[in-house]
């Protein structure tokens, strides 16, 4: 910067000091121009993660093809897997766009986050279970359980999913190209519970859900916390690798991986 900002002008800073502040600020202001460039880029990264698979913005299909009406009532378990906690809850619908919840949060181990994670998560399922009163027995039919994971993801169906790398810092040994869903399905079985896991969402994808079913005009879930992603609603028809029936689907879009392959867009 020729002349300092007004700004960021620090009183009694020597030269020197205000040049090393000038410098730190120029890094955080981005012109027109450049948020233009920035813009055009991500759309392209976009359209290519739309076209095909292994591209830098995954665009990952959930399968989800229809939007919540709000109508929807019942009460369902769900397991919520983050950075660093790990959340069982019990979510009741109302039928008109309410939802209550009754949770229950676990703090991740050490040991969850590099070895035992999904036997971890299970022991959870059935702490909640057991504290609630709520663990079928005998010929109780199973529970059906949502899984929201905040990890990247392959969806290959509603309710299947090959983990593709770990990031937030988890690294679990033998987890990476395969099914999620059936990792933690085994893990509930070795506990004998009657639970099965019968819809995989990443986290980005049940926050539109969630809101969209409160109001319908939701158009995009957000996640700032650990890391960052996003998903949306697109036309099908736009999306080259899903083969759909010309309505729309829900895409997780893994944005927190833009600019991470040559690291020459972002500043």
């Amino acid at each position: 910067m020729s002349q300092s900002d007004p700004r960021y002008t620090i009183k009694g800073a020597s030269e020197a000091q205000q040049q090393a502040v000038d410098l730190l600020a120029s890094q955080f202001l981005l012109t027109d121009e450049r948020l233009g460039s920035i813009t055009k880029e991500f759309r392209r990264r976009m359209e290519e993660g739309l076209a095909s698979d292994g591209r830098v913005l995954k665009m990952i299909p959930s399968y989800i093809t229809q939007r919540p009406t709000g109508t929807e009532m019942g009460s369902f378990i769900a397991v919520d897997l983050g950075g660093t906690n790990l959340r069982v809850l019990r979510v009741t619908l109302d039928g008109s766009g309410g939802v209550s919840t009754d949770p229950q949060r676990f703090v991740l181990t050490e040991d969850a986050k590099s070895r035992s994670l999904f036997d971890f998560m299970a022991q959870c399922v059935e702490t909640f279970l057991d504290d609630r009163n709520i663990r079928p027995t005998g010929l109780q039919p199973p529970i059906h359980m949502g899984l929201t994971f905040s990890y990247p993801v392959q969806q290959t169906s509603l309710n299947s999913g090959t983990l593709v790398q770990w990031t937030k810092g988890l690294n679990v040994p033998g987890c990476v190209g395969r099914d999620v869903v059936r990792l933690l399905q085994d893990a509930l079985l070795r506990l004998g519970l009657r639970v099965k896991v019968a819809a995989l969402v990443n986290d980005t994808v049940g926050t539109l859900l969630s809101a969209a079913y409160s109001d319908p005009t939701a158009q995009m879930g957000v996640i700032l916390g650990t890391g960052t992603n996003a998903a949306y609603y697109e036309d099908e028809a736009n999306v080259a690798k899903w083969k759909g029936e010309g309505g729309e689907i829900v895409l997780n879009m893994e944005w927190g991986a833009f600019d991470s392959d040559d690291f020459s867009v972002l500043p």
